[in-house]
């Protein structure tokens, strides 16, 4: 019962988020909501110009764009959690919009104000908001915005620990959850009112409240189940359609591999039409050759016959005529020679440029082949893994998301916020880092009668889903024990949960050797002491800059074995200020970048150099220490828990 308790109230945070965006900022601030931020250039030059736009929308009368951009500012500062000067900015708007009469505006700035106000803690503050937003929601009369502002006076009222006004608001709440029948807000409903009854100890109405709560939880869970379905038939339906283009764009390559294939062949005819019309120019040279081969036989002819005529004129005339005949002849002859030398070289020229031409052309189709055949096995390898990721994508969705989210949401709802120890020990944090996704290490406090305060370390066995469901029966059985009686030694709770551990899981039929190792103390700070008991861990404390380690059980809580008593120890508290740790032993095995172990020395001697400073300031140490320690080449081994405070 207790897990749905807490389960739902997470729920019910996460379907605020969904309605109202706004309140998606407030979440995102509760991690920084210790520290303020200092605004981006480019931040400060937006708020410089709308600065510059309201005063011009001022004078001009336009209170409906002066208001707009009131409200732009106080977001940018909200968003870096500058709270004051965002509440200030928030109010110019509502003086703006109550000059344009703009009720629906007024009632959500009031309700950004109120959420404000409610991260940093300042409850009462917040109410005042929320009761003015729910004022303006009253005159609206929209059953929706009505319903939530009733929710959020309820819940302050619930942290100003008022149950039965709390009471008085949700109930009105409910009324117009059942018209709109809305099974999501007749769920938060339900709990809160259960919650409120339980505190004032109503139990009929608190069982009754309760049943219906489970009941409309219930029908929430399948709905956000069938959603989770829809989503992956989605995811798998968009795998196959990047598949299908895939095989297209194979396809769409393929012809045109094919079609390069045709244009190659087409340039090697081009290269064979080059080879045969070398062929014929080559052939028309030889002729040529020939022709002036003829041409040297007819000249030798006609000079033999030129030589026969001259005998028969004078000397004189016949050695003129020869000479002037040789001349001639040996002119035309160089000529010949000359012309026919310079065809032959152009040719030869215009041949060797050719046959560059073809070579470079045969080594781009060679490489261009080559590239073709990369490219196909490319696409056929891209083929493969696009298919062997759609089957890993199918065995992920059914394995991963159905176990490790859901038990994450499981934790996230049951384990209280880590910010509520601040309500009992101002100097305090929690460390906690998770191995995987889920954590098998966890970590319980609660305020019990007569002014003592419980808190605990525990460290499940196995890792992943496995050590998180371990982890939500022991907090459910730990809850369950200290909330039926009332205790005032440590070892007395210890043996309780052994024994209703080991019967839950029923260890002794069935031989099941799941176990948990604890730290847990009591702190009386009335009669400053502490009452320790642990099993297989300690209690660290440091008073006076000296460390005194009380060491818990050589034994687990359960395990398969006969119940074991545990001895209970205590420590005074003195009227220094006393730092305790709590802590698993994730921290201390972990292996470092030289493949050495952190050990519980080191370990120790870490705690006792940071102790003196401020709790935040250690717990970034520590985190900053593992991570340095293990570096980026190791992985880490364990889940890690560690809890301190001051008393």
């Amino acid at each position: 019962m207790q897990l749905y308790f807490f389960f739902f109230k997470f729920f019910y945070i996460i379907m605020r988020i969904k309605i109202y965006y706004i309140l998606f900022f407030c979440l995102i601030l509760k991690f920084n909501n210790f520290y303020g931020q200092e605004l981006s250039n480019n931040e400060k030059k937006k708020v410089k110009n709308f600065k510059e736009l309201i005063k011009g929308y001022k004078n001009d009368g336009d209170y409906n764009q002066a208001a707009h951009f009131s409200n732009q500012i106080a977001f940018i500062y909200w968003e870096n959690n500058l709270d004051e000067n965002a509440i200030y900015y928030f109010l110019n708007s509502i003086n703006f919009n109550k000059e344009t009469g703009n009720t629906n505006a007024i009632k959500s700035i009031y309700r950004n104000i109120g959420l404000i106000y409610s991260d940093k803690n300042q409850y009462s503050m917040a109410l005042d908001y929320f009761q003015k937003s729910l004022k303006y929601a009253k005159d609206m009369r929209k059953k929706t915005s009505l319903m939530i502002a009733y929710i959020d006076v309820a819940t302050m009222f619930q942290y100003l620990n008022k149950p039965e006004k709390s009471i008085k608001n949700m109930l009105l709440a409910l009324e117009i959850a059942r018209g709109l029948n809305d099974t999501k807000f007749l769920a938060i409903c339900f709990r809160n009112l259960a919650d409120d009854s339980k505190k004032i100890g109503n139990n009929e109405n608190y069982e009754k409240y309760f049943d219906n709560y489970s009941n409309y939880s219930a029908i929430v869970q399948k709905e956000k189940l069938e959603k989770q379905k829809k989503k992956n038939k989605k995811e798998i339906s968009r795998i196959k359609d990047l598949t299908k283009k895939a095989k297209e764009k194979n396809k769409e390559l393929e012809e045109k591999s094919l079609k390069k294939e045709k244009e190659l062949r087409k340039k090697n005819n081009e290269l064979k039409k080059a080879k045969i019309y070398l062929y014929d120019i080559q052939r028309e040279s030889e002729a040529k050759e020939e022709q002036i081969e003829d041409l040297n036989r007819k000249s030798n002819l006609q000079l033999e016959l030129i030589k026969q005529k001259e005998k028969q004129l004078q000397t004189d005339r016949l050695v003129k005529t020869l000479l002037m005949l040789g001349i001639s002849m040996v002119i035309i002859i160089v000529i010949i020679l000359y012309r026919n030398y310079k065809q032959r070289e152009k040719i030869n020229s215009e041949l060797n440029l050719k046959n560059r031409e073809i070579q470079k052309r045969s080594r781009e189709i060679k490489q261009q082949n080559e590239a073709i055949k990369i490219s196909r096995n490319h696409l056929r390898a891209k083929t493969q893994e696009v298919e062997e990721a759609l089957e890993k994508i199918k065995i992920q969705n059914k394995n991963t998301e159905d176990n490790l989210d859901y038990a994450k949401d499981i934790q996230k709802a049951i384990f209280p916020p880590q910010k509520k120890l601040n309500n009992f020990f101002t100097e305090s944090f929690i460390l906690l880092k998770p191995k995987d996704i889920v954590s098998g290490d966890f970590f319980y406090f609660k305020n019990l009668k007569n002014d003592i305060f419980l808190i605990a370390a525990i460290d499940c066995t196995g890792e992943g889903v496995s050590a998180s469901l371990i982890s939500v029966v022991g907090y459910n059985l730990l809850d369950k024990i200290v909330s039926k009686e009332n205790f005032k030694n440590a070892n007395e709770i210890l043996e309780k949960l052994d024994k209703n551990f080991s019967e839950t899981l029923k260890q002794e039929q069935n031989k099941n050797d799941d176990s948990m190792k604890i730290s847990l103390c009591l702190v009386d700070k009335k009669n400053k002491k502490i009452s320790f008991a642990g099993a297989n861990q300690d209690l660290l404390l440091i008073q006076n800059n000296e460390i005194n380690v009380l060491e818990g059980e050589k034994i687990n809580i359960g395990g398969n074995k006969k119940f074991h008593k545990f001895v209970n120890k205590f420590a005074d508290l003195n009227e220094n200020i006393t730092t305790c740790y709590l802590f698993s032993d994730g921290y201390s095995k972990q292996i470092g970048r030289t493949y050495k172990v952190f050990n519980k020395t080191n370990f120790h001697k870490l705690l006792r150099r940071i102790h003196d400073k401020k709790m935040i300031e250690q717990r970034e140490l520590l985190d900053k220490n593992f991570d340095t320690w293990k570096g980026k080449n190791q992985k880490q081994l364990d889940d890690v828990l560690v809890i301190g405070f001051n008393i």
